[in-house]
Parts: structure tokens; sequence; C-alpha cells
């Protein structure tokens, strides 16, 4: 069950968008007000997994395609991501997505006000949705799942709820605005009740996207935070 929820929180933590420099103008997309999925459009950011001496961090490139796919009805945008081996303070302007070995292919959706990520392997189709502009502050929602892992099918349910609105937060000197505080909880279905085995605390800012994430897993804890961005 671990690998699974593993590989569930790996998809979701990729998809972040956030700024650095002036220059680099949100552009803003009244159909998509929190999140840009003009094709071209790249991101870069840095994933610390741990703690202490034990910390890893990776640099990791996402670039939109323009593409899309449909699943269960619903359009998902598609997504570029790979690991990038080069300094943090490399410009995302000037690095090419496409150099090295293959990305890997993600998806992104903004449908019925709901931003969610969809994850799916051989036995699994999975959708996580993390924000939802409908929902007040303290309002949850929960969807239901099912899925297997190592030969065992399981029940679950993703439950969302929005923790704070209109925030103001600043991160490595740049300040962001109409910031919303989600959290993510992916459930697994013990007896009569749920477990939380994977938690994800999302900020997202208006125009912009997820500009960090925490997120635990079964102790084990990863941070995300973009540090550029280029959009198109």
């Amino acid at each position: 069950m671990k690998k699974l929820l593993l590989s569930v929180f790996a998809l979701t933590v990729l998809f972040f968008a956030a700024c650095k420099k002036d220059k680099n103008k949100p552009n803003p997309q009244p159909d998509s007000p929190y999140q840009p999925f003009t094709s071209g459009s790249t991101w870069k950011y840095r994933v610390v997994d741990g703690s202490g001496e034990t910390a890893e961090a990776d640099t990791i490139l996402n670039k939109m395609t323009g593409d899309t796919r449909t699943f269960n009805g619903k359009t998902f945008h598609v997504l570029i991501s790979k690991e990038m081996v080069m300094p943090e303070s490399a410009s995302v302007s000037k690095l090419k997505i496409n150099e090295g070995p293959a990305g890997d292919e993600t998806y992104i959706g903004f449908n019925n006000n709901i931003y969610s990520s969809f994850y799916e392997d051989e036995y699994n189709r999975i959708e996580i949705g993390y924000l939802n502009l409908d929902k007040a502050v303290g309002e949850a929602w929960t969807e239901k799942i099912s899925f297997k892992e190592d030969g065992t099918n399981l029940e679950g349910q993703v439950k969302t709820t929005t923790i704070e609105k209109g925030l103001s937060k600043t991160l490595h000197g740049k300040t962001y605005n109409d910031v919303i505080h989600s959290k993510v909880e992916l459930q697994v279905k013990t007896g009569d009740s749920y477990t939380t085995k994977v938690s994800l605390e999302f900020l997202t800012a208006k125009n912009i996207g997820v500009i960090s994430t925490t997120g635990n897993i079964d102790g084990e804890e990863s941070v995300s935070e973009l540090i550029d961005y280029n959009i198109k």
C-alpha cells in the first residue's frame, strides 16, 4: 500500500507554479484563475525529502505541453516533469526540457471549479482534488476511491479541506497575495473508519499557482517550493 501512496504523493507534488522575477508577469486566465495552462510554460522547483543530515534535495522542471487528456469525462492538461541536473540559480528560461532522458507525463485539471491531479498505473486511476474554489474556510469535501496495491483491493477516500483564504505569503523574498491554504488527506478505509496515510498542505496564489507544499507520508516529510518560472 505504501508503494502506491508514495507514487500518488510524488505525482501530486509536481503541480506547482510560482514567480521569482518581476519581469515574469503571471498570465491571468479567466477560465483558470489559480493555474496557467498555456503551452510552453515552464516551472522550476526544489523538493527536499527528509530533514537534517539525511535530507535529499532535487530540482524538478515542469513544462506545459498544450495537450489535453480526458479521464472520467473531465479534461486534464498534460505536463512533462523531469529531474534536472543544474544549479538552483539557473534561469528557467534558458533550460531545455527536451535535453537528456524523457520526462514523466503527468496531468492537472480544472473542472467544476476544482483543481485536481490525475494518477494512473496498470491497476489504478485516481483523481486527487487539491483546491475547490467554491468551498469556504473550514469546509471540506471527500471523494471515494478504490485502488489495488500488491494484489489487494483497497477502499479509501480523498479528503480536502480549505484551511485559510486571502493570505499574503513571502517565500524566497517574493510576496504572494490572494493565497489559499488547503489540505489534502489520502485515507484508507479500515473497518467503518478512515485512516490518513498521506497528508499534503498546499499554498496556492491567484493567477500564479501552487507556491509551496508540505507533505507527510507515515511520518516522512517532503517540502516543495518553486524557485523560478516562465509563463508563455
